[in-house]
């Protein structure tokens, strides 16, 4: 017996979603038809930011982290642990999720490769979405080649993807946030005419710096973007502001004022100096092409 509602949700979704039959294109698990028409920007229909399809081989080591990250990085996720409750009718809650979700990611591994009879149900129907022409599977390569991914789908090979070798999941992360807060027709139009500055007010963001250059170097890039609420980028100048210390081997960079840093971390792997400044959080720099850290900002209370 499963020690908890999800956990059964989870263990009977391993079974239960090997059994599925083709996923026609557009057609929902009630007959309906959700994709018809439907573009990647078309967000009204769309419940979820992101479907996650997977080997459930790879849940423990890569996709439950990434998952999370995405869901505290302001990204809506299908993921069977965020969303299966004991009792859900897995077939409809699963095909509800690819027939809503803007995007799918596909984390493609040796064990996705073997062709599961559940896996490709899911790829099935997330190239189904694309027959209109819009963009909506994004894939990782985790722990294959091109060779690996050449021998199941040639095609398939080709398409610009992350992989999680050289791709850190705070950057897939950012550059998920990137394709979701590109500007549709319909937000332009939504937002032409207005003086109001909608970066006031934001409750919480996430912003990345990195340093180019090794020690020394002072060339750094940045980019801030909101976390909760709409997806959109941040005037990066105003919500991160970066320092160097004299010896130029320590970057420093701190929140907009009127906010403070909840958590932190380099995705490039260098060493965060803990020195009791909460203000400002520190990075040791390396002789390396690129230093970066990540904070996460959330506005004051008081």
């Amino acid at each position: 017996m499963c020690a908890g509602a999800k956990t059964c949700a989870s263990n009977a979704a391993s079974t239960a979603r090997a059994h599925f039959p083709p996923f026609s294109a557009g057609h929902c698990w009630d007959g309906r038809n959700h994709s018809k028409g439907l573009k990647s920007g078309d967000t009204a229909l769309m419940k979820y930011d992101v479907f996650i399809s997977y080997a459930s081989e790879d849940k423990g080591d890569f996709v439950e982290p990434l998952a999370r990250a995405l869901k505290a990085a302001g990204v809506n996720v299908w993921y069977d642990n965020f969303v299966l409750e004991w009792g859900d009718a897995l077939r409809g809650t699963i095909d509800r999720g690819l027939a809503e979700s803007r995007y799918g990611i596909v984390v493609l591994s040796p064990a996705f490769l073997k062709r599961k009879r559940w896996t490709e149900h899911e790829l099935d129907a997330l190239f189904a979405r694309e027959g209109s022409g819009s963009k909506v599977v994004l894939p990782i390569w985790h722990n294959i080649t091109r060779e690996n991914l050449a021998a199941y789908s040639p095609s398939f090979a080709d398409r610009l993807a992350k992989n999680s070798a050289t791709d850190s999941i705070d950057e897939i992360v950012i550059e998920l946030k990137r394709l979701l807060a590109a500007p549709t027709d319909s937000a332009s139009d939504s937002t032409q005419g207005t003086k109001k500055d909608w970066q006031e007010g934001i409750e919480a963001y996430g912003a990345m710096v990195v340093q180019v250059g090794g020690p020394e170097s002072r060339l750094v890039t940045k980019t801030a973007w909101i976390m909760t609420g709409e997806h959109g980028y941040l005037d990066a100048d105003r919500f991160v502001h970066v320092g160097f210390n004299g010896g130029g081997d320590i970057m420093s960079i701190s929140p907009k004022e009127g906010y403070e840093i909840v958590r932190c971390s380099s995705p490039t792997g260098n060493r965060i100096i803990d020195d009791g400044y909460p203000k400002w959080r520190r990075i040791m720099l390396e002789e390396k092409l690129k230093n970066s850290l990540m904070i996460y900002c959330k506005k004051k209370v008081g």
